[in-house]
């Protein structure tokens, strides 16, 4: 501030005396400053009580990974889980397809077993196509 300025500003402030608002402002401050000391304070309490209930040390909660770090590391594990489900799906469809195919095959073969053994049981001459 230059110092006419400063003479200036020390000329209004002698001619005028503090207003009631800044009193307010002050004690509104104080208050809030009040305030905040006791939230802090009332936060500190609760992470003490936590951490006993918990039964952490004050180290361990310092050695615990950031939340954000846990979090990426399980959405990761996530999708690799995802992936792996997915390859397990695609490998049950292919084995459920190969066991249908040779279920057919079997149950046709089974079938036709029946056919030719109940045709020569009855002496009758079935012709089976198999195409």
């Amino acid at each position: 501030m230059s110092s006419m300025a400063h003479a200036a500003a020390e000329s209004v402030s002698s001619q005028q005396p503090d207003r009631p608002e800044r009193s307010r402002n002050a004690k509104a401050q104080a208050r809030h400053r009040a305030k905040r000391k006791a939230y802090i304070e009332q936060l500190e309490q609760t992470v003490t009580k936590l951490q006993t209930t918990l039964g952490f040390t004050p180290d361990q909660v310092a050695a615990l990974p950031p939340p954000l770090v846990k979090i990426r590391e399980l959405e990761q594990e996530n999708t690799r889980l995802q992936k792996e489900n997915e390859e397990m799906r695609r490998l049950l469809g292919e084995s459920d397809h190969r066991h249908l195919s040779e279920y057919r095959r079997h149950s046709l073969h089974s079938f036709m077993t029946l056919v030719a053994v109940t045709a020569t049981s009855r002496n009758e001459k079935w012709t089976i196509s198999t195409s």
